[in-house]
């Protein structure tokens, strides 16, 4: 899945925060800060746009106010956007700081974190960054071809010769992940839904047969 994410240069912290939480998801983000010197500024980010399957502006005041590239922004980038929006790509915007946003053209959309609210600061920005990089996971889950089974697949014309080697064995266990949680059921479930969108096996303490255990023993 292509994403795109539009920011201020005020908000590039916050838009390498949700790229650093999509590293194992099956997403190629391209944000304007990977052009390299020497590339045509424009017919690069035109590309990019066009072939995004997502694009995520970072709302804020500064998105719509900075000086660094006001231009850029309202009077090339934005006419593309709209023209893709005509067009039905998706666009999900994510409340970046405080800002009166349903006064903006993204007003009919439903932003990012779900609550409604700015990102949060502190210990509770973690959450809305696991938000986003959940939900953009599963519609990149969503987007991803079905893989052909060996039936659809296979070369009928060419028969095969039997093997008389007996394969070695392998290792085919998923990485396990232990989920360590607490009382936010709701989260726990999204981390343990996103932790098999990486295909890895999560294990959840509470999931686990007791089977007269105690929780150490189930820990062994």
């Amino acid at each position: 899945m292509q994403l795109v994410i539009l920011s201020a240069t005020t908000d590039e912290t916050l838009r390498n925060d949700i790229e650093s939480q999509l590293i194992h998801a099956k997403i190629n983000v391209w944000h304007t800060g990977k052009i390299q010197a020497g590339d045509m500024r424009k017919n690069v980010i035109e590309t990019e746009l066009r072939k995004a399957d997502i694009i995520m502006p970072l709302i804020s005041a500064d998105f719509w106010t900075q000086k660094t590239r006001r231009n850029e922004l309202q009077n090339f980038i934005m006419p593309i956007v709209r023209d893709l929006r005509t067009k039905g790509i998706t666009i999900i915007p994510v409340l970046a700081k405080p800002y009166h946003w349903e006064m903006s053209e993204f007003k009919d959309l439903d932003p990012l974190p779900s609550t409604g609210k700015p990102i949060a600061v502190g210990n509770k920005k973690l959450d809305d960054l696991l938000e986003i990089a959940i939900t953009l996971s599963e519609m990149a889950e969503n987007l991803s071809p079905t893989p052909k089974s060996n039936a659809e697949t296979k070369d009928t014309s060419y028969i095969e010769p039997q093997k008389t080697t007996e394969k070695m064995p392998t290792n085919t266990e998923k990485p396990i992940v232990f989920i360590v949680h607490g009382h936010n059921d709701n989260m726990k479930d999204k981390v343990e839904l996103f932790v098999k969108n990486l295909d890895f096996k999560p294990i959840v303490l509470h999931k686990q047969i007791n089977g007269g255990r105690t929780i150490i023993e189930k820990f062994e």
